[in-house]
């Protein structure tokens, strides 16, 4: 039986037809695809789309939905802001950070930063983030934003629940500072090479984010975002 191959709809699925344009169609196209196939679609919205090829055209391939999936939200929000490694470093801590079921990537500029701002790529970073949750039959791809400072994503931070900071000096783990109560959205700091300044550490701490050790390894910054999310997803979701 042939594998029904899983495709990225930039556009909300709903029963009907639906049109995949761009990098999508093209990929359909080198699998060659033909009308009648069956494909299984997935939005932004958690939503999965099983449907028929209609019709096949060279910029565009039409859909036809012959059933909607709402996938139900479980579990936790989780939300990483790190400081961005470099070369394919990132794009390794992006496609796992998504297969690990991250619901947002914030790329941060610390004092120690080494990319630069304008060196973020979001929209390849997203279609990193698409092939990896195709890949790993995610049902959602993580929200990646542009890059911020410190101080301004401390003030995006107000309504998580738990609030941590990765740090080699912590003496206590994610275990010991998990939280009794039913914990909706989590966030995590992550580091450069060089770790957070005592200054970032102390703004951090002075804004409710409690230290936690990930091991007693020095852990690259790529390591370290997926570490965390993999103890996360133990402690909340096992």
């Amino acid at each position: 039986m042939r594998q029904t191959r899983r495709f990225h709809s930039k556009q909300e699925l709903t029963e009907g037809k639906v049109r995949i344009t761009g990098e999508e169609a093209r990929h359909m196209h080198v699998f060659r695809l033909k009308q009648g196939d069956k494909v299984d679609l997935f939005d932004d919205l958690g939503t999965i789309g099983l449907g028929t090829i209609e019709q096949i055209e060279k910029e565009s391939i039409e859909i036809k939905i012959d059933e909607i999936q709402k996938v139900r939200k479980t579990g936790i929000i989780k939300t990483i802001a790190t400081a961005v490694p470099k070369g394919k470093r990132f794009d390794l801590l992006i496609q796992k950070a998504t297969e690990l079921g991250a619901d947002k990537i914030i790329p941060l500029i610390t004092k120690r930063t080494v990319v630069k701002p304008r060196e973020t790529k979001i929209e390849r970073l997203k279609k990193v983030a698409i092939e990896a949750a195709k890949q790993s039959k995610q049902n959602k791809i993580p929200e990646i934003t542009e890059p911020v400072t410190v101080d301004k994503l401390i003030e995006m931070t107000a309504d998580y629940e738990l609030k941590i900071i990765a740090s080699p000096n912590a003496d206590r783990t994610i275990k010991e500072v998990k939280q009794d109560r039913k914990t909706q959205k989590i966030i995590c700091l992550i580091g450069p090479e060089g770790g957070f300044t005592n200054e970032e550490i102390a703004l951090a701490e002075t804004n409710n984010f409690i230290p936690v050790s990930l091991g007693k390894e020095i852990l690259r910054t790529e390591t370290a975002g997926i570490a965390v999310l993999a103890m996360i997803n133990y402690e909340y979701e096992n």
